[in-house]
């Protein structure tokens, strides 16, 4: 019997690993962990929001040193490919605390406040960055700042914050189709001054404080939208509030941040794993910041503005581009020495995606296997696998194209697996 044997391999080279079922992998290596300095913001700003619609960044209100303790209604768009910035249409009103969540091409900025201790607004506004056009909307339920918002399967959810001192542990859910809210099952940890990410459908909380309590958290919520359900999951290591956290090919990273709300800015990097609940810590990024704002786009996350400490007076236009450690594709990988007992395929991870998702199948024996994805027509527009291929456990990354290597557009796709007699399908959503 072959035992399995790892080949060594310099970052960005093939590796191949053989197992005793005779068959290889081929692993596409990227390097990563390291951060890259960018284009300055115009404004030197924190507690604004950014959200990204095809490849360009918008960073959507906050504060200023020359407005504290007022608001800004301040909009600025970030191009990725030119690393340039352009000024766009101002906010209706002025906002610092808000959160915006990207979906279907417009970006909602939803909740936040006027000025430094008035009370939170409800206001909900679309922003249409084809048009360069703001849109007012329902007013979301709660009136709260320094919420969470995530996007999953068409609905963004409102998650804690608070209003006058007090902290929420209210989650509400708005329908842009319908232009509705509707409320949800409350986080178990009342908190603000928290972040929110989602990685395969589910939205983890994490971080925070109580109130105007300098107490910042650890804690880490996962909330299931299909289920209505809260989960607690390992603490952070490093408690903190005023942080951002960006998800990155099934992980999410929590950036900056500080102890207390008048305390220095941290460099801290921490990535959390949601499949094996375990947290390591990354490269420092370079700028101690506290009030910043995060956003992954293409498989990097951009930290932008906020300040080196809890000061008005300390706020940055500074933008730095971090690249994760990952793996950027993998064809085939049977991981175990036993045979699986029965065929399975496994839902996509991360799901949604951008710009790569991973698709886990199971063969129980030997089989011709077909992986194909479809889109909601039934067109077949990507063959992944067609093979012969040993019993084993296999991953096989797709990255969004078509079989001609066009960007697809989002939406939802259907994979669907045939081996042998089996045969499975399931849905995918692709976001860009």
């Amino acid at each position: 019997m072959l035992h399995l044997q790892k080949l060594t391999n310099i970052a960005g080279r093939k590796v191949l690993i053989i197992g005793w079922l005779l068959s290889m992998v081929s692993i596409s290596l990227a390097q990563g962990d390291t951060w890259t300095t960018k284009a300055d913001m115009p404004t030197a700003r924190g507690l604004c929001s950014a959200s990204e619609v095809d490849g360009i960044i918008y960073v959507i209100g906050g504060t200023t040193a020359e407005s504290y303790p007022m608001a800004v209604a301040t909009v600025e768009a970030y191009d990725l490919a030119t690393d340039t910035w352009t000024k766009k249409a101002d906010m209706p009103g002025v906002r610092w605390g808000l959160s915006t969540c990207a979906l279907n091409g417009k970006i909602y900025a939803i909740g936040g406040g006027r000025q430094d201790f008035a009370p939170a607004i409800s206001v909900v506004e679309e922003y249409d960055p084809a048009t360069d056009t703001w849109t007012r909307k329902a007013d979301m339920p709660s009136p709260r700042a320094y919420l969470g918002t995530s996007a999953v399967d068409g609905k963004i959810y409102a998650i804690g914050g608070m209003s006058y001192g007090s902290e929420y542990s209210v989650v509400e859910a708005y329908d842009p189709a319908a232009d509705t809210w509707t409320r949800k099952t409350d986080m178990p940890t009342a908190r603000n001054y928290l972040a929110a990410s989602v990685v395969n459908g589910k939205i983890y909380a994490i971080g925070g404080a109580m109130g105007y309590s300098d107490i910042e958290l650890s804690r880490v919520e996962e909330y299931d939208p299909l289920t209505d359900t809260w989960t607690r999951k390992k603490e952070m290591p490093t408690s903190r509030l005023y942080l951002s956290t960006s998800a990155v090919n099934a992980r999410i990273y929590a950036i900056g941040g500080a102890k207390g709300r008048f305390e220095p800015g941290l460099t801290t990097v921490e990535e959390y794993h949601p499949e094996t609940d375990t947290w390591t810590s990354k490269a420092d990024m370079p700028t101690p910041r506290v009030y910043l704002t995060t956003c992954a786009v293409n498989g990097k996350i951009y930290a932008i503005g906020g300040a080196t400490r809890g000061d008005p007076s300390a706020f940055v236009t500074t933008v730095q581009e971090y690249t994760p450690p990952v793996v950027t594709s993998v064809e085939s990988e049977p991981r175990s020495e036993i045979n699986p007992v029965e065929f399975t395929l496994h839902q996509n991870c991360p799901n949604p995606f951008n710009p790569v998702t991973v698709i886990s199948y199971e063969l129980s024996a030997a089989s011709e296997v077909e992986l194909t994805i479809y889109n909601q027509l039934g067109q077949r527009v990507k063959t992944l696998v067609n093979e012969k291929q040993p019993a084993g456990v296999y991953r096989v990354q797709w990255d969004g194209k078509s079989e001609d290597g066009v960007q697809l557009s989002s939406g939802v796709y259907i994979y669907r697996i045939k081996a042998g007699d089996f045969v499975d399908a399931k849905k995918l959503a692709l976001i860009r």
